[in-house]
C-alpha cells in the first residue's frame, strides 16, 4: 500500500497553526490572516469535525484568547450547538437501551457516541452526526421491531446496516443499525458478534447497560472504519486513533497487532496509525509495528481486479456479498479490464490477450476452490 499524503485544504500558515494547536502546543494565531482565509479555516475545521475539539485544545492552552473576535465567536457557536446536541443524543440512546432491554437485544455502542465518553475530555467535544448500534444477526427483527416502537422510519439499507430516522420537535435522529462490524464485505464477515460482545466494556458515564467495544476492538474498528470508506484524513477520525492510541498498554498494543494481523486488516490498521502520525506525530517505533509492515496490502479489495493473488480475501469477498453481486465479482475477478491487465502483464502483443485471460481462468481460479476445500478460518 503506497503511504498517502495529508490533504489539508488551507494556507500553509493556518495549516502549521492547526497542527501544532491539536497537539497541544502553545501558539498565537498567525497575523496578516485575510477574512476569506478566516472562514475558510472555519469551515474546514467545522467540515472535519475537529472544531470543539480544537477550541477545547485552544482554551487549555491559553491560545484560544489569540484567535480573532469573528473565529471566537464561531467557536463558541458550535461549542454550544453541540453541547445541545449532545445532551439530545444522550437523552435518545437511554431511551433505546432500555428499549432494546426490554427486547432482549444485547447491543453494543461503535464510534463516536461511545467513544466521546471513554477517550475524550468532554463528551461533547467529540462531534458525532449519528447513533451506531451493533446487534447479533439474529436479533436484527428484534431490534427493527424496537426501533419502530420508538418511532423510528428505515430510510435506507446498506449490505450489513439499516438506517433509521426520528424526527422530533424539529430535530433528527440519525441511527444505523449494524449486524456487522463493519458494512464492507470484506471486513464485516471477519468480526463475530459474540466475540466482540465478550471483550466489549461498560460505558459507565452513559449508562449502567450502555456498552462498546474494549479499546483494542475500537482502535481496529477505526482504522477499518476509514479503510472501508477510503476517507484518510478526516482530522476527527485520526484524533480517534490518536487517543486510543494514547490510552493503550505496551501489552494492548502487542494485542492490537495480534488481532489485526489475525483480521487481516494489518495493512490498513498501519496505514491509519502513519496518517494519523502525521497529525499527532504518535510514536510508530513499539516493537510490534515491525509485525505490521510485514502485512501486505490486498489489492482486490482495493479495486484491482487483476491481482488475484489472495485466494482468501477473494473468498470473504465473496462471502461477504449478496448473492446478486457475487457472480459481476467473480466475472470482473477472472476478466477484469483490460485496463488493469497492463499493469500486471505485459498485453504490448495483442494476440496474447486471449492466452492471459484462459492463464487465469485455469491457473487463478483453482486458488479459490482449494482455499474453500481446506476450509480455512477468518
Amino acid at each position: 500500500m503506497n503511504q498517502r499524503t495529508l490533504s489539508i485544504d488551507l494556507p500553509d500558515v493556518l495549516e502549521t497553526w492547526l497542527l501544532s494547536s491539536l497537539q497541544g502546543n502553545f501558539a498565537a494565531f498567525p497575523g496578516g490572516v485575510s477574512e476569506r482565509d478566516l472562514m475558510q479555516f472555519a469551515q474546514y475545521t467545522d467540515d472535519s469535525g475537529i472544531q470543539p475539539f480544537l477550541s477545547h485544545k485552544l482554551k487549555l492552552t491559553g491560545a484560544l484568547q489569540t484567535c480573532p473576535a469573528l473565529l471566537q465567536q464561531t467557536f463558541e457557536r458550535r461549542r454550544l450547538m453541540e453541547l445541545i446536541s449532545h445532551n439530545l443524543r444522550k437523552n435518545e440512546l437511554l431511551r433505546l437501551l432500555e428499549a432494546f432491554h426490554e427486547a432482549h437485544v444485547r447491543v453494543v455502542i461503535l464510534k463516536g457516541a461511545a467513544l466521546s465518553y471513554l477517550i475524550y475530555p468532554e463528551p461533547s467535544v467529540r462531534t458525532c452526526c449519528d447513533i451506531d448500534l451493533y446487534v447479533s444477526p439474529r436479533k436484527v427483527a428484534a431490534a427493527d421491531l424496537a426501533l419502530r416502537s420508538l418511532g423510528y422510519e428505515l430510510i435506507r439499507k446498506y449490505l450489513f446496516e439499516f438506517t433509521y430516522l426520528r424526527e422530533d420537535q424539529g430535530a433528527e435522529h440519525i441511527l444505523d443499525l449494524h449486524w456487522r462490524l463493519s458494512d464492507s464485505a470484506y471486513f464485516g464477515v471477519k468480526f463475530d458478534f459474540n466475540e466482540i460482545y465478550k471483550r466489549s466494556i461498560p460505558v459507565c458515564a452513559l449508562s449502567p447497560r450502555a456498552r462498546t467495544l474494549d479499546m483494542v476492538d475500537s482502535l481496529i474498528n477505526a482504522c477499518i472504519h476509514m479503510a472501508h470508506h477510503e476517507t484518510w484524513d478526516r482530522l476527527i477520525w485520526l484524533t480517534d486513533v490518536y487517543l486510543l492510541c494514547h490510552q493503550l498498554s505496551s501489552e494492548q498494543f502487542h494485542e492490537f497487532v495480534t488481532r489485526a494481523i489475525k483480521k487481516r486488516c494489518g495493512s490498513e490498521c498501519l496505514e491509519a496509525l502513519r496518517m494519523t502520525r502525521k497529525i499527532y506525530g504518535i510514536d510508530l517505533n513499539h516493537p510490534a509495528i515491525k509485525r505490521l509492515i510485514d502485512q501486505k496490502p490486498v489489492s482486490f479489495r482495493n479495486g484491482d481486479s487483476a491481482n488475484w493473488d489472495f485466494a482468501e480475501e477473494f473468498y470473504y469477498t465473496m462471502l461477504g456479498s449478496p448473492w446478486v453481486k457475487r457472480f459481476n465479482i467473480l466475472w470482473r475477478a477472472l476478466f477484469p479490464p483490460l485496463v488493469e491487465l497492463n499493469e500486471r502483464y505485459d498485453t504490448r502483443i495483442k494476440i496474447m490477450i486471449p492466452f492471459i485471460y484462459l492463464y487465469r481462468l485455469l491457473i487463478k481460479a483453482p486458488k479459490l476452490l482449494i482455499f474453500r476445500r481446506r476450509g480455512k478460518s477468518a
